[in-house]
């Protein structure tokens, strides 16, 4: 029973990092590519972070919680070491920045760290 009861759990998390990582897109293109991408899906945060970033690191543990009680989000991953000329585009100037759009449209700028229910509640606020 013990052996059923942790296979099952094992399976739950192996099922739920499938579906978190679907959510994510890891990001190499265009500006004119991006935006094809923001008005393919209702609510797009992007996620602005650098891999010596450790606030950004904590963030996307808060970005996998929240694709999980909102599945239709998706997380645009870009890494501003790699698109410069992205974050320069958005003008990133702090780490992390998370810039969220509704149906292609620009919502709002979040810079910092943020835990899952203030997230949720601000793509919630863009419904309204």
């Amino acid at each position: 029973m013990i052996k059923m009861r942790a296979l099952l759990f094992i399976i739950s998390m192996i099922t739920s990092s499938i579906i978190a990582r679907e959510e994510f897109i890891e990001f190499n293109g265009t500006v004119d590519h991006l935006e094809s991408v923001l008005k393919k899906h209702t609510y797009v945060f992007i996620d602005f972070w650098a891999s010596w970033c450790n606030p950004c690191k904590r963030l996307k543990q808060e970005l996998e919680k929240v694709v999980r009680k909102k599945p239709d989000l998706r997380i645009v991953l870009i890494n501003v070491d790699q698109q410069r000329s992205l974050a320069k585009h958005y003008q990133i100037t702090s780490l992390p920045t998370l810039l969220l759009f509704k149906n292609g449209v620009f919502v709002k700028r979040i810079v910092g760290h943020h835990v899952s229910e203030k997230l949720l509640s601000m793509i919630e606020e863009s419904a309204a």
